[in-house]
């Protein structure tokens, strides 16, 4: 699935662009970040249960997953949070602004000591992102519920990586996944169909659509996405892993597509989102299935983390450069970008993996015997 991983990647980027402001509220094509992201704990609760039921068994097993998961996630997160920094300060002194912090600075500045702390800890460490996106910032420098005013900035400009807060919901994921993976499907639909029809019930009947929070931030609720991943594993492990592929899975993957590409036309709000749930539910076993041996296909789903790292700020210094809003120039640069990441980076890193994974697996037993 690592094509697919891509093209969501891909379609969070174009969602940032600043042209994009422009249609933010018109139907256009793609399922826009929103939903990408979603798509995205569909796959990460996928290959989660896959990886815990394969891969990390025995004995040490959730002890290597939790490893192997923190190599995975944070030593790329943080350098590319060092990387942005270091890169504002060096416009600041030689060209007297901050670049992509122009707006974090003053506010971070006029916050109080326990803002700054949380800051900064949720800067480095991705813990309580997403409660900067529940928050409003108050004119005393406090964090608060409805004290921002209108024209108040969120709090969360005060991140340098702004949509993080979605890695800070995989993480909380990751350390509950190796206790609920082997819940029994009956519970884990239950679970699943209960959350997604409170968030339904929240988004669209409570705030209707006016709360970006409980439509895509509230863990609680995009814990049900993750739980659809794991039964998509489990459909694939128990029909298709050792099967063909029967000849309507591949109309399952053209819906799909379908739905992805042609959501926000065919569909008012609630059924974009329903579309897309089911539609990914039933089409990721049969990808996974067309796709676990294709090393292209792995290859290029290996850029899709660095590119939703670090696309905000290669983006915002290649307009700067050009001086002016080259989309096709940033989405190239931003490629590139992910490949020097992915290439210096994480493969060394995964190869650190490989080393302490084979280093962790028990010697083989010698097998003696009485004759010669």
């Amino acid at each position: 699935m690592g094509i697919l991983r891509f093209l969501l990647a891909i379609a969070v980027l174009l969602d940032h662009l600043p042209a994009a402001r422009d249609i933010a509220l018109k139907p256009r094509f793609g399922p826009g970040a929103t939903l990408a992201v979603e798509i995205f704990f569909m796959i990460s609760g996928f290959y989660m249960a896959l990886i815990l039921g394969e891969k990390y068994v025995g004995k040490n097993g959730v002890r290597a997953f939790y490893r192997n998961r923190f190599l995975r996630i944070y030593p790329v997160y943080i350098f590319v949070v060092c990387m942005s920094f270091l890169i504002a300060v060096y416009y600041r002194i030689q060209h007297g602004h901050w670049i992509f912090l122009s707006l974090a600075v003053p506010m971070f500045l006029h916050a109080n000591w326990l803002t700054r702390i949380h800051v900064i800890v949720s800067n480095l460490f991705l813990v309580g992102q997403n409660t900067f996106f529940f928050l409003d910032n108050c004119p005393d420098g406090s964090l608060g519920l409805h004290c921002g005013g209108a024209n108040a900035l969120p709090p969360w400009v005060m991140f340098l990586i702004p949509q993080a807060w979605s890695i800070e919901i995989e993480v909380f994921f990751y350390l509950i996944c190796p206790f609920i993976i082997h819940l029994k499907t009956k519970t884990l639909s239950i679970i699943a169909c209960v959350l997604i029809t409170l968030k339904i019930y929240t988004v669209f009947f409570i705030y209707h659509l006016q709360s970006g929070y409980f439509n895509l931030r509230f863990p609680g609720f995009e814990f049900a996405l993750f739980l659809l991943g794991i039964l998509a594993y489990r459909i694939y492990k128990n029909y298709l892993k050792e099967k063909k592929i029967p000849s309507f899975g591949y109309g399952i993957i053209l819906v799909f597509v379908l739905a992805a590409s042609l959501c926000h036309f065919l569909f008012k709000d609630m059924g974009s989102f329903i579309s897309i749930y089911i539609t990914a539910f039933l089409a990721l076993p049969i990808l996974f299935r067309l796709s676990k041996n294709s090393k292209i296909d792995r290859f290029i789903g290996e850029l899709s983390y660095p590119i939703y790292l670090i696309h905000a700020v290669v983006m915002v210094l290649v307009f700067y450069w050009v001086g002016k809003e080259d989309a096709p120039l940033a989405i190239a640069a931003v490629i590139v970008a992910a490949l020097l990441l992915n290439y210096f980076i994480l493969r060394p890193i995964d190869a650190f993996r490989a080393i302490k994974s084979a280093a962790n697996k028990p010697a083989p037993v010698p097998v003696t015997t009485r004759y010669p």
